[in-house]
């Protein structure tokens, strides 16, 4: 899964590369696509990783994170639903594990 794919997905959903978590989220999310990550471990593992990664502190990452998601949600709720079935604010680990599995649904779609 590409760095691309990801942002094209993210970009779908209101995320664009202006707000800090836009990186962070791409990271993540190819850290849950390589399984390198699981759920329940994400602030133990995986922002600490990404932290070290983007050379920022894990506490920047899952706020930036947070607030990118809470705000594209706030603007496109209906995306939302749309291409993840979430009716409510998922939470960043839900976010990211989601849309880990819609663009893993996506690129069997596609090979089929």
């Amino acid at each position: 899964m590409t760095d691309r794919k990801i942002g094209n997905a993210l970009k779908e959903l209101g995320i664009f590369p202006s707000y800090k978590g836009y990186r962070y989220l791409i990271e993540l999310i190819k850290l849950v696509h390589k399984q390198e990550l699981e759920i329940g471990y994400m602030t133990k593992i995986g922002y600490p990783r990404t932290a070290r990664l983007c050379q920022c502190t894990s506490e920047g990452v899952e706020r930036s994170c947070r607030s990118a998601i809470a705000t594209s949600y706030k603007h496109h709720e209906d995306v939302y639903y749309e291409l993840l079935r979430l009716r409510h604010k998922p939470s960043t680990s839900e976010f990211i594990f989601t849309v880990e599995d819609y663009l893993t649904d996506k690129e069997e779609e596609i090979a089929e």
